[in-house]
């Protein structure tokens, strides 16, 4: 037994439905279809169960003009995360293709609050070498998500976010997704 809940960005659940995973089995849950699912919109979704489960959720975009996808990525499921974190970012270009080499690569961390309650976050973004670059405050509502830019505005680089809550004892989820668009920096994105 595996319950889904849909949360909307604030935090509300939108909808929570219950479905059957036999043992050593797969189940496929179009997350799309489920009530309260906004379109062009984010948000999370908690699955509960008891016993010893594997996943992962998996995103497409469509290129919308032949039905073929632009990219997908997946992400698995993970347990709370309780004290500071880091995660690192990469803004640089991995094509090996000189056509390729000025286009921008965007980095986002996704921070999920899983308390009932909206927490405080410290951000703290670091260069490769260790030089702190920026500070910055990040409150998420309960069980909301925030999106933040890692390596905005820098020359294509590396560096680290060290993710500081105000609650240690609060359990949260923080993500960072890279995505490669054809844009040149500076040009906003319209393909990936």
């Amino acid at each position: 037994r595996v319950t889904f809940s849909l949360y909307s960005p604030e935090g509300s659940r939108k909808s929570k439905t219950t479905d059957i995973v036999p043992p050593r089995s797969q189940q496929d849950v179009v997350l799309n279809d489920l009530d309260g699912f906004v379109a062009d919109s984010y948000g999370i979704i908690k699955v509960s169960y008891q016993g010893e489960l594997r996943g992962r959720v998996f995103y497409y975009l469509s290129d919308g003009a032949t039905g073929n996808f632009q990219f997908a990525f997946g992400a698995p499921f993970v347990s709370a995360t309780l004290g500071k974190t880091t995660v690192s970012y990469n803004t640089m270009q991995p094509s090996l293709d000189p056509s390729a080499a000025q286009n921008q690569v965007s980095n986002w961390l996704s921070v999920v609050n899983l308390s009932t309650a909206s927490k405080q976050f410290t951000l703290l973004e670091y260069s490769s070498s260790g030089e702190l670059l920026k500070t910055s405050e990040l409150r998420v509502p309960p069980r909301g998500r925030a999106d933040v830019e890692a390596g905005a505005g820098l020359a294509p680089t590396t560096g680290l976010i060290q993710i500081v809550p105000d609650d240690s004892q609060a359990g949260y989820v923080a993500q960072l997704m890279r995505y490669g668009s054809y844009s040149p920096a500076g040009v906003p994105a319209h393909s990936y």
